[in-house]
């Protein structure tokens, strides 16, 4: 597999996020513009981070941002990765690369929200081997019998 990088995303990159953010059924890739104004910049309070090839191409990305009235809480909104690079580290690289931009930022705690529904199996499992453990279960959040199962991790 070729090398990735990491980086902060561009707005030169929002057509092929909101294309991977909608083929992951995460959000609609016209909101993606909206949703991005407060992450373009590596001083940005949201933290977006992409992932590339050495050829520029978009492999994944990360959207991540502060749990308002809490001391160094952050919370990974999204994250995804393109079909042609599952499974091939690129979830993990992008989740250590934002782990240490938040540790720059003088972060203490990394939260992510997923679901109990068994479409979700593969998500609470990569995030276990992330080294994320399981902090929180809310009963029924998205909908009748699909709880929220909240992550966990130290930075």
């Amino acid at each position: 597999m070729e090398s990735m990088k990491q980086r902060d995303m561009r707005e030169t990159d929002l057509e092929a996020v909101g294309a991977l953010a909608e083929a992951a059924g995460l959000f609609p890739a016209a909101e993606l513009p909206e949703m991005a104004s407060e992450g373009l910049g590596g001083d940005a309070p949201d933290i977006w981070r992409v992932a590339e090839t050495p050829d520029a191409q978009l492999a994944g990305f990360s959207f991540t941002r502060a749990e308002t009235f809490a001391d160094g809480t952050w919370n990974m909104l999204a994250l995804a990765v393109g079909d042609a690079f599952r499974r091939k580290g690129v979830a993990a690289d992008l989740v250590a690369d934002l782990k240490a931009v938040l540790a720059l930022r003088k972060g203490r705690i990394l939260i992510v929200d997923t679901s109990s529904s068994g479409d979700f199996d593969a998500a609470r499992a990569f995030y276990t081997a992330q080294g994320f453990v399981t902090e929180a279960r809310i009963r029924d959040y998205w909908g009748p019998g699909d709880d929220k199962i909240t992550f966990w991790s130290a930075l």
